[in-house]
């Protein structure tokens, strides 16, 4: 680095990412995650911003314990319940930089996902009183896209963007980067034109979405069904 011309500072910010390259992350000691999730996690760990539209399913780092296992155990990939309470046991542990604030959450849900009944009605009636719970948060900003909202630009499905502490030296900045997840496997989109597109879906959603005061009013009248 030095003999192409780098500053201390970024030899200096490119030695640590290469130190922390080969620690193993926390979520490793979790057996049977599959690669591409194993990518996700340690994207999100380091993230500093995460923007997310979710269709039919409450965001996972807004979920129980209950709502996660009966979605890992629905899932045909999950032989037994003790990997689905794995899988929910990590998705908790996830949720810790959420709940210590480390972590800013804007997530977009459809209202499908306060009506689509996961692991029974009671199990759905704890889901949503969290939900509430987690709206309240300072971190969080939680929106509810309601089905008189019509057409929009995100009917393709989910995806979320993740965004990265700025970096000492700007040379070695982390871009942001999409993810867009399709049960076998994820796609990790870094190309501008990429980030753009899914920006501007985004920020479509987030204005024909409910305004997170509304949102809550929204998923109070679910739990009132």
């Amino acid at each position: 680095m030095r003999y192409y011309g780098a500053s201390e500072d970024e030899i200096a910010a490119v030695f640590e990412l290469a130190h922390a390259a080969r620690q193993r992350g926390w979520w490793q000691k979790y057996k049977d995650i599959p690669a591409w999730l194993d990518a996700y996690i340690g994207l999100e760990t380091d993230a500093e911003t995460l923007r997310s539209y979710e269709v039919e399913l409450i965001h996972g780092l807004l979920q129980t314990e209950d709502y996660a296992f009966a979605l890992a155990k629905a899932g045909i990939d999950v032989p037994s319940d003790d990997l689905a309470r794995r899988h929910a046991s990590l998705r908790m542990a996830r949720q810790k930089r959420l709940i210590d604030a480390k972590l800013h959450l804007h997530a977009i849900m459809s209202e499908a996902a306060l009506y689509r009944e996961v692991g029974g009605p009671q199990v759905m009636r704890d889901q949503l009183h969290q939900l509430k719970v987690r709206m309240a948060l300072p971190n969080v900003t939680c929106q509810i896209l309601p089905f008189g909202s019509g057409a929009h630009a995100s009917t393709a499905g989910a995806f979320a963007i993740l965004t990265f502490p700025p970096s000492p030296p700007p040379e070695v900045a982390i871009s942001d980067v999409v993810y867009v997840e399709y049960g076998l496997g994820a796609l990790y989109l870094e190309d501008s034109s990429d980030l753009h597109h899914y920006r501007q879906i985004f920020d479509d959603l987030s204005r024909r979405a409910l305004d997170p005061e509304e949102s809550v009013k929204l998923v109070e009248r679910a739990l009132s069904v």
